[in-house]
């Protein structure tokens, strides 16, 4: 089930797009799924108190967003744009961690394999 719900959530290429991706493109369509997913955990261990796993969730957060935003950004799009981008991710996770908590453990693995280097 979760495969289908990450499958929208990575769809943030244009399926009008007629020329393949490239490698960095392709890495680049993780980008901001994957921040949100961070920030996500990020807030998760602050409320458990678990300061050291909230900061290194931050990290990986604030880098992916901002290498996320810059893309979009470098697209055409506008800042504010990409910032509604994040948000829609971001407010993706959290209901399908509302109805599906185990399937986030999935969605962090892909992250780490796509978004890693």
């Amino acid at each position: 089930m979760y495969r289908t719900i990450l499958a929208g959530l990575f769809a943030f290429v244009s399926a009008a797009q007629a020329a393949p991706l490239s490698e960095a493109q392709k890495k680049a369509t993780y980008f901001l799924p994957c921040a949100a997913l961070y920030g996500v955990v990020a807030r998760v261990y602050e409320q458990a108190g678990d300061t050291k796993n909230a900061a290194l969730a931050k990290e990986k957060f604030d880098r992916l967003a901002q290498t996320g935003k810059a893309d979009v950004v470098a697209g055409g799009e506008t800042a504010e744009k990409a910032d509604q981008y994040l948000q829609q991710h971001i407010d993706s996770i959290v209901k399908l961690a509302e109805k599906d908590s185990q399937s986030i453990s999935g969605f962090k693995k892909v992250c780490d394999e796509k978004t890693s280097g």
